[in-house]
């Protein structure tokens, strides 16, 4: 089931249909939409001799992408990319607990959100489960934040939100689907995943994050 809205870029008319609430999370969807009247092409005019050439500043038409919200349902579970239904107190109360992201802040969290595609579990309307992707939608994508409450664990609802993530069609076409774990790799390769092929061929560099607490550590 998907159902879609319009959205455009900031100093725009936000266009939504009845029943969808708009707030900071909507602003997500600004990545997918090309704006090109906010993208200006220079091209040089010819005059006559001596007067030189000056470039004139032309402003192409508004384009507006149409955008997908996704949703999968199975019995009174719902999986949803509508960023309008994330609750942020539940995914940062998870989040600041968790081993990777022990001590963030609230806010950053909501930045987070802002400019990923975001997958919201929910059993009768009351989030239980997340994750995120970071993408381009074109060739990458990094998968993380994933959990699912505990007292809602052990249903295989976190495969079946794995499952949705991986053929959602917003990312369709996509070369990798990526991601990190510590103690989830088992979980990981009965959906698919493997350890990378060629791990000489990647590397990172580690920023400091001062509000990281590394041996505080629930789960």
């Amino acid at each position: 089931m998907t159902f879609s809205f319009c959205a455009k870029l900031p100093n725009c008319c936000n266009i939504y249909p009845p029943g969808i609430p708009t707030n900071n999370l909507t602003r997500k969807f600004i990545s997918h939409v090309i704006l090109s009247d906010q993208r200006k092409r220079r091209i040089s005019t010819r005059r006559p001799s001596p007067i030189r050439s000056y470039p004139k500043t032309v402003v192409e038409p508004l384009h507006v992408i149409i955008l997908m919200c996704h949703e999968y349902q199975k019995d009174d579970f719902k999986i949803s990319t509508n960023p309008a239904l994330l609750d942020v107190d539940v995914i940062h109360a998870f989040l600041s607990r968790s081993y990777w992201a022990r001590g963030i802040p609230r806010d950053l969290v909501i930045k987070s959100l802002d400019n990923s595609l975001c997958f919201g579990l929910y059993y009768q309307n009351r989030q239980i489960g997340f994750a995120r992707v970071i993408t381009d939608y074109t060739t990458q994508a990094y998968l993380c934040d994933v959990f699912i409450l505990e007292t809602y664990q052990g249903q295989g609802l976190g495969r079946w939100l794995i499952e949705c993530i991986a053929t959602c069609p917003d990312l369709r076409g996509i070369r990798h689907l990526m991601l990190a774990t510590a103690d989830a790799q088992e979980f990981y390769r009965k959906i698919g995943f493997s350890e990378l092929a060629v791990p000489e061929n990647f590397m990172e560099k580690l920023y400091y994050r001062p509000w990281f607490k590394p041996d505080e550590v629930d789960h």
